[in-house]
């Protein structure tokens, strides 16, 4: 029987293929995401002035999808997808644009047109090295858009190697309502998952009292997706079963695999 596993995330929207779904299926899983969070998108105009002003930076740090969601949701509203393409991009494809993950440089292409570097970091703390390595600590500031829980790993360690970043709480997070009703369904249907998986520290907060009462999670093996997702189960009391090293779904089904031959 297929180990079920539970990832805590949204799925990928059709017609694009989850990549998740995909290489878990192929391994030999039974793959759901429960969306645990939802978004609101913050700050509109002032982030629309920032993006038509390219001239103004060096560069752009992207960290997170919902980052370039709501960059795209300024072109629609604010730019047009013309001048953008025609105009702005051009200008932005100059500068350089540091994201953390596959999936994020695969949303700053298809849905801005921009290039991006970087990509191969993991997290924050991996990707600010490479950051100055490469950027000219005398260039123009670096746009930052974020959300509301960001962490301060970036802003701290530019300030500390005088590089200007130009911060914008672009979207807010906020707990999906639906993750009880959705969670409970799966388990009656399929029973308790094998699996579960959590994607950021944010998704572990607000599954924390859903989870504590479900008397049989007790049994389900948690995977976390990077070590700062890690350390906010730990600090929950919560026995991290493994961690994929990597935000992306090869690293993950990878994890899964080595642990599903390791029990047998």
């Amino acid at each position: 029987m297929a180990p079920i596993v539970v990832l805590f995330r949204s799925p990928t929207s059709p017609p694009t293929e989850d990549e998740y779904h995909k290489e878990l299926t192929m391994k030999g899983c039974e793959p759901f995401s429960i969306p645990v969070l939802a978004f609101k998108y913050d700050n509109e105009k002032e982030l629309s002035q920032k993006l038509q002003d390219p001239n103004k930076y060096g560069g752009m740090v992207v960290t997170s999808q919902r980052a370039v969601e709501a960059m795209e949701l300024c072109v629609a509203n604010f730019v047009s997808h013309e001048v953008w393409r025609d105009e702005v991009a051009k200008l932005w494809k100059e500068k350089p644009i540091y994201v953390v993950g596959k999936a994020t440089a695969k949303a700053v292409s298809e849905k801005l047109g921009l290039n991006s570097t970087g990509d191969d970091a993991g997290n924050a703390d991996a990707l600010v090295p490479f950051i100055l390595q490469s950027f000219t600590l005398d260039s123009d500031p670096l746009l930052f858009p974020c959300g509301n829980l960001r962490r301060e790993t970036i802003p701290t360690a530019m300030a500390k190697a005088g590089v200007a970043l130009d911060s914008i709480h672009v979207y807010s997070t906020c707990a999906d309502p639906n993750v009880k009703n959705l969670l409970e369904d799966l388990t009656k249907e399929k029973g308790v998952p094998s699996y579960a998986v959590f994607f950021s520290p944010s998704g572990v907060n607000f599954t924390q009292d859903i989870l504590s009462g479900i008397l049989e999670w007790d049994s389900v093996k948690l995977i976390a997706i990077g070590k700062t997702t890690a350390e906010a189960m730990k600090n929950k009391g919560w026995k991290v079963f493994a961690v994929s090293e990597q935000p992306n779904a090869h690293c993950l089904a990878k994890c899964i695999t080595q642990s599903v031959e390791g029990d047998h």
